[in-house]
């Protein structure tokens, strides 16, 4: 890409994150969001024009992504004042220098083209199976925040104001967990001075998944030949729309638009496989290549591991006979030594959490068309495997197809979007068949496949579609319509409900009222009272109320009349001489603890 190219895309998402700022706000029609959630755009468009800046400048989105993330990684676990405003300067100066560069770079694009596809992105975006959303303080009063924002909006807050990874419920005991997201959020709510609970609800929305489809898009757009970047800019978002809406009956799901560690890792994969596709990497590409992968793995531990295996397939399909392959190898040892080290401590923890009780093709069997035929045996409990391996890889079996039809099975062999979308179903299958992740925390690691071969697809479905399509923005502004309608009403203030608890309002306010009370060494301690106030329905996830919304550790948020499992509580609790469990409590030295 040249550089005009490089400002095309830059625009594109930058507009992108207006026109979600504009729409969640029409449909909410509040004033005091608006006022929360301009502040959160003013610190996205200069997150996103940081990266932009430096990657113009390097020719390389992955440089842009990387350097800004880890910066923002930083500041999230330091509590100096002085880190937080060289960062603000450092943004400033490195938006003024894209702001710069955009006023003396050449027109690529119609005027008109960038902001209809930037709209139908936006649609896109908003209308997604996301849990979060614009106000979230509603639903925190309405009781209908989703409980995995309150788990990870805890961790943030936790990491914004101690520097450590806790949920808080119960004094600061530290949980591993692949925390990059959250230090991002609690980084950007420090920057802002908006709270982590409310930054939960529009970061996602107007930074992280306007970038994830601008850097698939940037991906499929290096891969294609003739087909212009806005094409590939929206069809990246239909695919990802609409997809899980034709094979949700096979285990696909929308999980990048709703977990943001999902979408953030798979920001800094889509910014690494253009890297990966050039025929020999440079010092400064296989540093690239380490950092990302890291970065990855502590954003989610699959996408890491497809960066090592991805990493592994290009040494050994790509680079046999040159005489770099000395250097790859040690950067790849260099950089499976690392993800193993950043997945070892959450990976343990999981398994101690879950007891390892999973059993084959668990996935298959909880969330796949005939799943429950796997236990009965024999010839039976072939296809529902059958059917979710032909299904739930679609995308890779279309890009698979395409690179063997044009050049043959053995020239395949020397094609990368052949070679890396059969070794990512691969590597997802055996996954999915051994008997170690439960529940849906399998679907992190089939996703992956799919966008590992997304950039391909999307230039497959361009190329054929796009052309027999009479006036294709209409088209698409209308799919997108039908298909997202009713998530376009739930992200609206029609959702809301006419009455509201007063007692979950002045509980909600007496938390957010507590932010700025004690300071960041003090715990507190609930009254029984306030318990009774919680609008949270399900038991178990009524203590990350506490920490989510005042961003402070807590104690006696917890009952005995309660089974606390997984999301961490293992770590809260010890196990007696005589077998009981009981709860213990974490308070560093230098705590003090305050009844409220």
């Amino acid at each position: 890409m040249n550089r005009s190219e490089f400002i095309t895309a830059s625009r594109m998402c930058l507009l992108t994150s207006l026109l979600v700022f504009l729409i969640a706000n029409l449909l909410l029609l509040d004033s005091s969001v608006l006022a929360i959630s301009a502040v959160i755009l003013v610190t996205a468009i200069v997150i996103q024009c940081s990266v932009f800046f430096i990657a113009v400048r390097t020719q390389s989105f992955a440089w842009g992504v990387l350097i800004v993330l880890a910066a923002l990684l930083m500041l999230a676990f330091e509590n100096d004042r002085s880190i937080e405003w060289l960062v603000l300067l450092a943004g400033g100066v490195l938006t003024f220098g894209y702001i710069w560069t955009c006023l003396y770079a050449e027109r690529s694009q119609p005027a008109g083209l960038p902001l209809k596809s930037a709209l139908i992105v936006a649609l896109v975006i908003i209308s997604s199976k996301s849990p979060v959303s614009f106000d979230m303080l509603y639903r925190l009063v309405d009781g209908s925040i989703h409980h995995d924002t309150l788990f990870h909006a805890s961790i943030a807050a936790m990491i914004k104001n101690t520097g450590i990874v806790s949920t808080g419920v119960n004094g600061l005991v530290e949980t591993p967990y692949h925390v990059l997201s959250h230090a991002l959020i609690a980084a950007i709510s420090k920057l802002s001075g908006v709270s982590v609970i409310e930054s939960y609800g529009m970061v996602p929305l107007m930074l992280f998944l306007p970038l994830l489809i601008t850097l698939f898009a940037v991906a499929a757009y290096r891969v294609a030949d003739g087909v212009s970047y806005t094409r590939c800019y929206v069809f990246t978002a239909l695919v990802l729309a609409i997809t899980p809406r034709i094979f949700k009956t096979w285990g696909l799901k929308e999980s990048y638009f709703g977990s943001e560690s999902f979408s953030v890792a798979l920001i800094l994969l889509a910014s690494l496989l253009p890297v990966l596709l050039k025929k020999r990497l440079s010092y400064s590409d296989l540093v690239l290549v380490v950092g990302v992968a890291v970065l990855s793995a502590l954003a989610k531990a699959p996408v890491g591991l497809a960066i090592v295996g991805l990493f592994v397939a290009r040494l050994v399909f790509f680079t046999r006979g040159t005489k770099y392959v000395a250097d790859e190898i040690l950067m790849l040892l260099v950089s499976t030594i690392l993800v193993s080290a950043v997945l070892l401590p959450s990976a343990t923890a999981y398994v101690s959490a879950t007891g390892g009780g999973a059993t084959y093709w668990e996935y298959v069997r909880t969330s796949s068309l005939a799943g429950e035929y796997i236990s009965r045996g024999g010839y039976i409990a072939m296809l529902p495997v059958l059917m979710f391996v032909v299904f739930h890889y679609v995308i890779n079996w279309v890009v698979i197809r395409s690179r063997v039809g044009r050049c043959g099975l053995r020239r395949a062999m020397e094609d990368p979007a052949a070679v890396y979308s059969s070794l990512a179903v691969l590597g997802a299958v055996i996954i999915v068949a051994a008997p170690v992740l439960q529940g849906s925390a399998a679907y992190f690691f089939t996703g992956v496949a799919m966008f590992v071969s997304l950039p391909w697809f999307v230039v497959i479905l361009a190329r054929r579609s796009y052309a027999r399509i009479k006036h294709p923005f209409i088209t698409a502004f209308a799919v997108v319509l039908l298909l997202k309608f009713p998530q376009l009403l739930d992200k609206s203030v029609l959702a809301r409900e006419a009455i509201v608890d007063s007692g979950a309002e002045q509980f909600v306010q007496r938390l957010v009222s507590l932010r700025e009370m004690g300071g960041n060494t003090v715990l507190r301690r609930s009254a029984s009272m306030m318990y009774a106030s919680n609008p949270i329905p399900e038991c178990r996830f009524k203590p990350f109320m506490y920490p989510a919304v005042s961003e402070k550790p807590w104690t006696n948020v917890m009952t005995d009349a309660c089974d606390y499992h997984e999301y961490g509580y293992n770590a809260y609790f010890e196990v007696a001489p005589q077998g009981d469990r009981r709860l213990k409590l974490v308070l560093p030295e230098g705590y003090s603890i305050l009844d409220v």
